[in-house]
């Protein structure tokens, strides 16, 4: 796909058209709606059925049908098109009764080539030149809108510029899909091989070497690059069914199309299918499918010898002539898969695209809705039988067999808790739990910048345990995503479960400092990103995110600085120990802030109260001779305002000083002010660099608050 991880707002308004507004379908509340199609013995549809045709049943108790329409959308047939007036756009005559209802179309493509997307261009152009009355289509993501001359430029962007930001079409998670189950195959060849080779006289096996460390390929395994690809099929699946959330308040028929280079659905892939199929029954979204990879022709044998894995390029290889083609009927089985279980159709090994085109109008159009309100309101995640039937004999019926109750938190099993919280972080925007996160950039090791974060939210506003030691019991993802490249994100997940004191949490209800906290680094190579914290309070369900895009940039070029660091926290270190003294040599976020006797850490928010020291540090990498002269001449120069005016350095006790470090070419600063003399008020903190004069940015700045 686009990107799994990254999916950014949907717009998913309609744009303001010269069409008239689309009739909107109430629902009241607690209402249960369900279509059911309705055919002849001849397949064609039965359109003049009534209320009282129809028997509900759910679990074998008949219901109360309270709302019912039945919906003539657009059809694709020509013998049922009739133009109105010359140059008017066809229009499907509709039954005596019936009611018109927008139909949303959300085309998703998600290809692995170019090439792949070209193919179902042409069909696409076709079915936007000829749009039915009351479609509404989104292209990748784009608001609805019915607007076929805004729709045919979109495509046409797509197709001339499939890597564009906002309307690309190519998935660069699929080609490292690809490359996994090409090397997995490569390994489980080799694995059946070391099976079949048994000694016998003249021939022994090599006796087995001790892994080497330094050898990448005695880190992976079948397994391991298995439960990788769970990893990528999750991450699709979790799309599709924040997808089908987001398009669950629209009226009327909802319907996805994905093209897509195949899907990988696994065993382990059973839970999320189920939760996709319930959610898309329960809000009317089908999901139509097109393997957009087509027909391709497949040498049926090759001669291919591996000597290293690892050495292989992806370009260059052929294809196993054993394994591949039973990972790309797994993908085919995959869109298949999903498609059933949404209720909608799916065409693969062809290269006609316009045939699942056809299959969505003949979807979206001469069907029944029936809507009733269950006996018993209470849900509890329960699947309830449903059976509909009619009085007219020689009438076949189409209608969904039960649907899943929604469930409660507290009744969602860990797999359903998780999934639910990396759709959010993929997509959604939620503000239920407030959760604050600052970013700093250091150097690490080999040309990357480490990306320290601190992430946090109130004590006061999780649900503690009850008694004495109220525990606390939160979980932390982190994304990280490259947004010009939209390749695979980094994705960090931490549980949170802390032991306070009530007096703790009476204390921080009121104290807007305190903060449960993340705190993290990330290396990475210089570049755009966006930054996504979800919490995740895990007594109550509730729900936060903090999401925010950010520059890494590049330190390695002569004499350039870190970003200004600015916390409260502070403790004392041992300068004698050199372990963690260098960029990137440890693991844990504070290896990069050990300045001299102190270690210092993030914190999420830069608000402090009267009498703490805001302490301050940054380095100076490649620094300059003219650099260390300074900085050994003058140690840390510092300024400080407050608004627009500057504070004296008689009413602040404040200071800095320079760490130079010739051998390892850094000068770490490390400063502090102190707040007790300070009035309330938002100040500025200015290190001013060395040979500011020279440089086009001169100094470092940081903001912080002081309360009363």
């Amino acid at each position: 796909m686009r990107n799994l991880l990254a999916l950014p707002l949907l717009a998913l308004v309609p744009l303001a058209t010269d069409a008239q507004e689309p009739p909107t379908f109430g629902a009241e509340v607690g209402l249960v709606q369900i279509e059911v199609r309705a055919t002849d013995g001849e397949g064609q549809p039965v359109t003049d059925l009534t209320r009282e045709d129809f028997v509900l049943e759910e679990e074998g108790e008949t219901q109360h049908i309270e709302a019912f329409q039945f919906v003539a959308g657009p059809r694709a047939e020509a013998t049922h098109v009739m133009v109105s007036e010359p140059g008017a756009s066809p229009v499907a005559p509709r039954p005596k009764g019936a009611d018109q209802q927008p139909t949303w179309l959300y085309i998703a493509p998600e290809v692995q080539r170019p090439v792949e997307f070209a193919r179902v261009a042409g069909p696409l152009r076709s079915f936007i030149e000829g749009l039915p009355e009351g479609f509404l289509v989104s292209l990748a993501g784009l608001p609805f809108t019915d607007n076929r001359a805004l729709l045919l430029a979109t495509l046409d962007r797509m197709v001339h510029d499939p890597l564009a930001s906002g309307t690309a079409v190519v998935d660069p998670l699929l080609d490292q899909q690809d490359d996994l189950a090409f090397e997995r195959e490569v390994f489980a060849a080799l694995q059946r091989q070391n099976g079949v080779l048994t000694s016998f006289v003249g021939m022994h096996r090599d006796p087995p070497k001790a892994p080497d460390p330094r050898d990448m390929s005695s880190l992976v395994s079948v397994e391991r690059i298995d439960r990788q690809l769970i990893f990528y099929g999750e991450l699709a699946l979790l799309r599709y069914l924040d997808l089908i959330e987001r398009m669950a308040a629209f009226p009327g028929k909802k319907m996805i199309l994905l093209c897509r280079s195949g899907l990988n659905i696994e065993g382990a892939h059973t839970e999320l299918l189920d939760q996709i199929a319930a959610t898309a029954l329960r809000h009317r979204v089908s999901i139509f499918t097109l393997d957009s990879r087509g027909l391709e022709a497949t040498v049926p044998v090759e001669d291919r010898r591996v000597s290293n894995p690892w050495a292989s390029s992806r370009r260059s290889r052929t294809p196993e002539p054993l394994g591949l083609p039973v990972a790309r009927n797994q993908g085919v089985n995959g869109l298949v898969t999903l498609a059933r279980a949404t209720g909608g159709r799916s065409v693969v090994d062809s290269n006609d695209a316009s045939a699942i085109l056809q299959e969505v109008l003949d979807e979206s159009a001469d069907y029944y809705v029936l809507g009733y309100a269950p006996r018993d309101p209470r849900e509890s995640g329960r699947f309830r039988k449903l059976r509909v039937s009619v009085s007219r004999p020689g009438v076949e019926l189409r209608a969904p067999r039960g649907y899943y109750e929604r469930k409660p938190y507290a009744d969602q099993s860990s797999q359903e808790r998780s999934a639910a919280a990396y759709r959010a972080l993929l997509s959604e925007s939620l503000a239920d739990l407030p959760v604050k996160a600052s970013v700093s950039f250091f150097a690490a090791p080999e040309g990357r910048t480490a990306m320290v974060f601190s992430a946090g939210v109130r004590p006061g506003d999780l649900a503690a345990k009850k008694g004495q030691k109220p525990q606390l019991e939160a979980t932390v993802l982190v994304r990280v995503r490259n947004q010009l490249f939209e390749s695979m994100p980094v994705i960090l997940e931490q549980e949170l479960s802390p032991d306070v004191r009530r007096e703790f949490l009476e204390t921080a209800a009121a104290d807007a400092t305190l903060y449960l906290t993340y705190n993290g680094r990330v290396d990475l190579p210089p570049g755009h990103y966006s930054v996504k914290v979800l919490f995740r309070d895990d007594r109550s369900g509730r729900m936060g995110t903090f999401e925010s895009s950010v520059e890494a940039p590049d330190l390695s070029g002569s004499s350039v600085p870190s970003s200004l660091l600015l916390t409260r926290q502070a403790t004392p270190h041992d300068p004698s120990s050199k372990e963690d003294a260098e960029p990137g040599a440890g693991t844990r976020p504070g290896d990069l802030l050990v300045v001299g006797d102190l270690r210092l850490s993030p914190e999420p928010v830069r608000t402090v109260r009267p009498g703490h020291v805001v302490y301050c540090a940054y380095h100076l990498y490649n620094a300059t001779d003219e650099d260390f002269a300074v900085a050994e001449e003058q140690g840390m120069q510092m300024g400080l305002l407050r608004g627009q005016e500057w504070v004296g350095a008689d009413e602040v006790n404040a200071g800095g000083q320079a760490l130079p470090d010739r051998e390892a070419g850094i000068i770490r600063y490390v400063g502090w002010v102190d707040t007790e003399k300070l009035p309330p008020g938002r100040y500025t903190v200015l290190a001013v660099l060395p040979n500011y004069q020279s440089r086009q940015v001169p100094e470092l700045t940081g903001e912080f608050e002081l309360l009363p």
